[in-house]
């Protein structure tokens, strides 16, 4: 594989709304960023990916772009961005944009000209369609539930929207709309921005004829084929297209999310031949504790399937293609809620965790804030409390139930909706958690008093030092970055567990996933094997000058290195034992 600097960085996500207030509204912006650029080159990162800061009306988390050259004035202005982005380079941080590309706001001059006439100019940039004798021009339902189509009274046609009516399906079969896509982007780049994060690239083509999915129901609005329009062939021609474009005149790193993909389709999008994506963002992982009626429709964990699913897309993205590594993201449940324990007893140890599963597979990491401190969902009461789009969607469609029960469905979206992972991240024990002198836009979680920046710096062993050491660590290995993925006792619902190898060195990567103590059974190839514990999410109780507890440990773990016994060199014994929640990177001598 070649070596490239994105490969071997860490990257940061940051949604700006919730970050830091500068000015006192009650909103994050880009001054209060900027502000706290140092606290996010000290993480170790170096790449700073920002959601969408677009000029928006915000009636979908500011997806539905209305201006894609300026910022949405809640946040700032450009000169803000500017002063941003020259000083996040002064820190060597490179600068991600995330630019929706397979919609618009309906308040985009784009499609205000295109629903000015049936021949308006740009009446092609977008999906029209007459009605079907008064229903809509076919069944599909949109991602919120109800139908995917609009109709526009001045025009008597439809417009197509797989999102809500307020982000129209722009029209990627049309030349021009292409061109001033790309020119949006390369506005950007021309400032100094240094790559771009696409989502939803398995939209961008509707498949010939719009046709009807076929369902239990013909009635309007039932059915969400996504067989049809996601992943269409011919989205890689013009994907291929922009990276030719862009890459003409710039050095731009291309990140595209594409969900619902398999295995060959995401070779497809990051393969190094192919020329389109640099990196992709998949989803399968995420969709492991979804229930048959989806997001909403709560299942426990099963590490089993958690563990298989990182498994075949480590194996089967071994040789071409490159992948984005993350559990959390603002459209997500905080990942220690969702993939850990938050409980006060584990919350730390879980925390740590899930980062050294993050920091050591085959790709590259990507950093909600607010995870490296290990941030839990906020909690809901009363859907006056939610500010999401779907989760407002999904309330009122609940409602409308017979057995509705408002205090189960907020108890859903406490636990799944895209709010409880949107809550002002936690600066300090004061009063709005350190992140704005005025009311916030959404509620602090109130375990912003024991939970906080301030509070992690001062410990030694808290999570945030703990990310930095793992930060450090992927960086002074390289086998950590581009070493083989081997997996170990895949059978095994308790523990998660493999090597990374090459010519450079093995590690060994040991996951208790669970509140009690388990074994692992060392396979014969490594027994006997001497190891340097290079991490460890037990460092604290471990460390040096409590000679008696650590001798205690080790017998129970690893065989000490009678060459050097110093509570970091071991030798593998046939079983070795795990305590709750416990990971180790052992590094092979």
């Amino acid at each position: 594989m070649e070596k490239v600097w994105w490969k071997e960085a860490v990257a940061y996500q940051v949604y700006p709304r919730s970050f830091y207030d500068s000015n006192g509204d009650g909103i994050g912006d880009l001054p209060g960023l900027t502000e706290k650029l140092p606290y996010i080159r000290d993480l170790g990162v170096d790449v700073l990916w920002l959601c969408p800061i677009f000029a928006s009306p915000c009636r979908d988390d500011g997806y539905d772009i209305a201006d894609h050259q300026n910022i949405l004035p809640e946040f700032g202005t450009m000169e803000d961005f500017y002063t941003l982005l020259k000083t996040a380079h002064s820190y060597g941080l490179r600068v991600m944009l995330e630019m929706e590309i397979s919609t618009t706001s309906e308040e985009h001059p784009w499609f205000q000209s295109s629903r000015l006439s049936r021949r308006a100019l740009k009446r092609d940039f977008y999906i029209w369609r007459t009605p079907n004798w008064g229903d809509p021009p076919n069944n599909w339902s949109c991602y919120y539930g109800d139908s995917a189509w609009t109709y526009d009274e001045k025009t008597e046609q439809s417009f197509l929207h797989l999102f809500s009516k307020h982000r129209p399906e722009l029209n990627w079969e049309n030349y021009k709309l292409r061109q001033e896509v790309y020119d949006s982007m390369i506005w950007w780049l021309d400032m100094g921005v240094d790559g771009v994060r696409l989502p939803n690239l398995q939209l961008l083509v509707k498949p010939d004829g719009l046709p009807d999915a076929e369902g239990k129901s013909s009635a309007p609005g039932w059915e969400r084929p996504r067989e049809l329009f996601e992943n269409q062939p011919d989205t890689h021609q013009y994907l291929r297209e922009m990276r030719r474009k862009l890459t003409r005149s710039y050095e731009v790193l291309m990140a595209g999310e594409a969900k619902n993909v398999n295995l060959q389709q995401a070779r497809d999008y990051s393969g190094e031949a192919r020329g389109e994506m640099d990196i992709l963002f998949q989803n399968e992982h995420l969709l492991v504790d979804y229930g048959p009626g989806g997001r909403y429709d709560l299942q426990s964990l099963d590490l089993f399937k958690l563990k298989n699913i990182l498994s075949k897309w480590q194996m089967g993205m071994q040789e071409d293609g490159w992948q984005a590594l993350y559990f959390g993201s603002p459209d997500q449940p905080r990942m220690v809620s969702r993939f850990g324990d938050d409980s006060p007893e584990y919350r730390e140890r879980s925390a740590k965790m899930l980062a050294t599963i993050l920091l050591t597979l085959k790709g590259t990491p990507f950093i909600y804030q607010g995870d490296e401190i290990g941030m839990t969902n906020g909690t809901f009461s009363e859907i006056e409390e939610c500010h999401d789009l779907e989760s407002k969607t999904y309330y009122a469609r609940m409602m409308r139930e017979e057995d509705a029960k408002p205090s189960r469905v907020m108890n859903v979206l406490s636990t799944r909706g895209r709010d409880s992972a949107r809550t002002p991240m936690q600066w300090s024990i004061s009063r709005s958690s350190g992140f704005t002198t005025a009311d916030p836009w959404i509620k602090v979680n109130p375990n912003h008093g024991r939970l906080n920046v301030s509070l992690n710096e001062s410990d030694d062993y808290s999570v945030l030092k703990y990310y930095r050491r793992a930060i450090a660590l992927r960086k002074q290995y390289k086998t950590l970055v581009y070493g083989k993925y081997v997996p170990l006792d895949d059978m095994n619902s308790q523990h998660y567990s493999y090597l990374r190898t090459d010519k450079e060195g093995t590690f060994l990567v040991l996951i208790n996933f669970t509140r009690g103590r388990i074994f692992f059974t060392t396979p014969l190839v490594l027994r006997g094997k001497s190891v340097e514990r290079v991490l460890s999410n037990y460092e604290k109780e471990d460390a040096k000058g409590d000679s008696e507890r650590i001798q205690q440990y080790v017998s129970t773990l690893f065989h000490p290195d009678r060459e050097q016994d110093d509570g970091r060199f071991f030798t593998l014994s046939n079983e070795v034992q795990l305590r709750p929640y416990e990971a180790n990177v052992l590094k092979l001598r």
